[in-house]
């Protein structure tokens, strides 16, 4: 280093910058030192840069996220080299705000009627600020977590990892025990979770599957029925039931609006064969419409038993509102995951979901609806 040039110290490296920046302030000092004074400053820098993670974090219990096991006798340990994928949530800001402004938007005396923000507005003014938002990225990467999503209202983290370290990273065990009501076995953990992290964390998703999403009400066996005649069944499809068209005939017979130029977005949690669509949309007589996959969660793979419902919802869809530009899908495995990718693309103004949600998601998809 130049006899006549001050020395950076860390803490005008790191004065008023986020974990991003932070990263750019060791680049710097790691340029214009040397040696043992390098090592120094680049120490001293990654020491600040994790603060929130370790000095000064206390272990944090998510005392609203009670062990769906609780009071049951676990039969084993889960396998420690299964892979999970969770949403780590955190909480909004301004939450008094929030709620004002929403009571404002809906009413129709108030000057903000109708007026609704953005998603980047949203997130400027309500979301966890940057500096969080990297600092919780920063400590499920250090727990050997991988991160496969983020968001950019900054409210969740998608990621995955194996069970061995998600049990070291939230401090439980995972055990598999008997469902109490249905004919199957759950995995859960045994404890409730907790996290050794300044920044404060709402929940955490997909750490059990007590309550898997459903299907509501789905009946599978028609096409396992003996045929027979039905005079009473006045629909235009395969033995007189209602098919395409039929259903925007009989439940909105005087509606001249037909979706023209909207998108609606759908909620899936399986996937589905895009020759089935194709084929329902060939035999009712409809009309070609777009169907775009936003895959939330990664791929989730082939269509499973539950495909039958992804694609009866893609096809009521389009019975309901033939003129559609365009049907937008939303598969993954988490909830609020999928609930929040929809609020933030703000790509469809009309959301419809077929499936039930475990009610543990209650607190965090509150949030999406929010925004």
């Amino acid at each position: 280093m130049r006899r006549n040039e001050p020395q950076p110290s860390f803490r005008s490296c790191l004065a008023g910058r986020g974990a991003t920046s932070a990263m750019v302030g060791v680049s710097r000092c790691a340029r214009r030192g040397r040696g043992v004074g390098l090592l120094l400053a680049t120490d001293m820098c990654l020491v600040a840069l994790f603060t929130k993670l370790a000095v000064g974090a206390e272990i944090q219990v998510l005392r609203g996220q009670l062990p769906a096991a609780a009071h049951l006798t676990p039969m084993e340990r889960l396998s420690v080299s299964k892979r999970l994928d969770l949403a780590i949530a955190l909480p909004l800001r301004n939450r008094e705000a929030l709620t004002n402004l929403l009571r404002q938007i809906y009413d129709p005396a108030n000057p903000n009627y109708r007026r609704y923000q953005t998603p980047e507005q949203f997130a400027e003014q309500f979301g966890p600020t940057e500096d969080d938002y990297q600092a919780v990225i920063a400590f499920a990467k250090s727990n050997r977590l991988m991160v496969t999503g983020t968001h950019p209202n900054r409210t969740l983290l998608d990621v995955r990892g194996s069970v061995a370290d998600i049990e070291k990273a939230f401090r439980v065990n995972l055990r598999v025990y008997k469902h109490p009501t249905e004919a199957r076995t759950f995995y859960a953990p045994d404890a409730k979770l907790s996290v050794k992290l300044a920044v404060p964390v709402l929940a955490i998703s997909g750490l059990d599957d007590f309550t898997p999403p459903r299907p509501m009400g789905l009946v599978t066996n028609f096409f396992k029925q003996p045929f027979r005649t039905m005079p009473h069944v006045t629909g235009s499809g395969p033995r007189g039931y209602f098919i395409g068209k039929d259903f925007r005939a009989a439940y909105a017979p005087d509606v001249s609006l037909d979706g023209a130029g909207e998108s609606v977005g759908l909620v899936e949690f399986d996937s589905y064969f895009p020759s089935d669509i194709a084929a329902y949309q060939s035999l009712a007589g409809l009309p070609t419409v777009t169907v775009t996959n936003v895959l939330v969660n990664g791929d989730t793979g082939p269509p499973g038993h539950n495909n039958i419902e992804a694609a009866l919802d893609i096809d009521m869809v389009i019975s309901m509102a033939t003129g559609l530009s365009k049907v937008i899908v939303y598969q993954g495995y988490l909830p609020n995951s999928i609930l929040n990718r929809m609020a933030t693309d703000n790509a469809a103004r009309q959301l419809s979901s077929s499936w039930g949600f475990n009610g543990y998601m209650s607190r965090m998809s509150s949030r999406s609806r929010k925004q």
